[in-house]
């Protein structure tokens, strides 16, 4: 039932007489009101796609309950709250969408403990605090990984150099400090840091970036002192943003 025009909330009792139900597939509807709190009994449920509508309140703790899920997409709505802890539950998990919501507080520590995710957005909310020190040791197969538009703060942990398979790191207007320890991260395309006070010089070892980056952007960091291109290996690199215009 996707990409049509449905509108209104989801029936109190839509999910009671689907216990086998795998899929869900609500997005890019009109839909709103809070979830069902049966689809929670919905066991077997492997997706569960509600990502841009309007629906509202919180995402329910509950959401644990669904150990069998391989996606969860309620990005694009108008979601508050807390990030529920027991998401981390869902050890099957592949990918985690969850941003342009008003999702406020801390990321919760579990979430980067599910070694199946290969996606992970939580851009574009209000949640806050530093990120965990062992961000990377647990998520070998993360390939994109989307934080920007938060508020959050502190080091960016030196564990993510486990995360080896990387593609994308998106991290824009958030309060994070410099890193240099990417060098494993060979198979990297995307860098984006604009809006980080990195309030320093870029480091020689920045020029030991994968091959394979071809956009790196790092605008608006209150960089200093000069750039030297001499040892840079970034051989597909097509964009690069230094500073502001």
């Amino acid at each position: 039932m996707q990409y049509n025009s449905l509108s209104g909330s989801l029936p109190e009792d839509m999910f009671r007489f689907l216990p086998k139900l795998e899929g869900l597939y609500l997005s890019y509807n009109q839909l709103s009101g809070k979830i069902p709190s049966n689809l929670f009994d919905c066991k077997r449920l492997q997706v569960l796609s509600l990502s841009v509508n309007g629906f509202t309140g919180n995402i329910p703790r509950e959401i644990g309950n669904l150990t069998m899920l391989l996606g969860l997409y309620p990005g694009a709505n108008n979601f508050t709250g807390e990030v529920p802890g027991l998401i981390g539950n869902l050890q099957s998990l592949q990918v985690l969408g969850l941003s342009t919501n008003s999702l406020t507080g801390l990321i919760p520590s579990a979430i980067f403990n599910i070694s199946t995710l290969t996606f992970l957005s939580l851009d574009a909310n209000n949640l806050s605090g530093s990120l965990p020190s062992s961000l990377g040791l647990s998520l070998p197969n993360l390939q994109p990984l989307y934080l920007g538009g938060n508020r959050l703060t502190g080091p960016i942990p030196n564990s993510i150099s486990n995360t080896s398979k990387l593609l994308f790191i998106d991290m824009p207007f958030t309060l994070l400090s410099f890193f240099t320890r990417l060098t494993n991260c060979k198979y990297l395309r995307k860098l984006i840091l604009s809006g980080n006070p990195l309030n320093g010089s870029l480091p020689i070892s920045i020029g030991n970036l994968s091959n394979s980056i071809e956009e790196f952007s790092l605008a608006a960091c209150n960089l200093k002192g000069g750039i030297s291109f001499g040892n840079w290996q970034l051989k597909k690199l097509d964009s690069l943003a230094p500073g502001e215009e």
